[in-house]
């Protein structure tokens, strides 16, 4: 059997803090109470180990101040931490949460909905994005599967803050895919994109056309 306390304690080079929490942290482990830290540096940034009870071993980096008395963990831990729990705070700071908070920005962002084409002919939009900053869009999809007519889809950048360009035009014809898709689509700083439709005969009713789209922000 591993003795994890002994090995934990080894590292008593390497700690900073070691206490005992005074109190119970919040229920499902977002925090950990020891009143011992309000007279202590600032460990925002360290990494917390809990060395005693049900959750010895768990290590989370801390996100947040803990002049307070409270450390929060940027993970939560598995369950409450309870008062009477011993614990260390790592001297070296080290990187999960940065590189955790990097990879969400990195990740992809998907946004869904569904637009209604009314019968009153003419371009409508189907959804127009607000970049706020450079961004690249992987994926735009679009289901047709609803249309009966022939239509004209249009992606556009706002270029200047105030005017559309057109920057590529598909014209999708009854009987091909209903699946349309757009690949890497890149917006510059502060430039909204849009999508339409235009139908090139009358639908005669409504049409409902789902769509989903994946970014990336830069």
């Amino acid at each position: 059997m591993i003795d994890l306390r002994d090995e934990i304690h080894r590292l008593t080079g390497l700690i900073s803090y070691q206490g005992i929490t005074t109190a119970d942290g919040a229920i499902g482990g977002g925090t950990l109470v020891c009143t011992g830290l309000t007279v202590r540096p600032e460990y925002n940034g360290n990494l917390v180990v809990i060395t005693s009870g049900a959750f010895i071993g768990q290590g989370r980096d801390i996100n947040g101040t803990t002049l307070a008395g409270t450390v929060t963990p940027a993970v939560p831990f598995g369950g409450m931490i309870l008062a009477g729990t011993e614990f260390i705070i790592a001297a070296l700071r080290m990187t999960p949460a940065e590189v955790a908070a990097i990879e969400e920005k990195l990740d992809l962002q998907t946004v869904l909905g569904t637009m209604v084409y009314l019968d009153a002919g003419g371009e409508q939009i189907v959804f127009t994005t607000a970049a706020g900053r450079p961004w690249i869009i992987h994926t735009i999809w679009l289901d047709l599967s609803n249309l009966t007519q022939n239509n004209d889809i249009r992606i556009y950048h706002q270029i200047d803050g105030v005017n559309w360009q057109i920057v590529e035009t598909f014209n999708w014809t009854v009987g091909m895919d209903p699946g349309v898709y757009f690949r890497n689509v890149s917006i510059t700083a502060g430039r909204d994109l849009r999508v339409t439709v235009q139908e090139t005969a009358d639908e005669g009713a409504d049409r409902n056309i789902p769509y989903w789209y994946a970014y990336e922000m830069r």
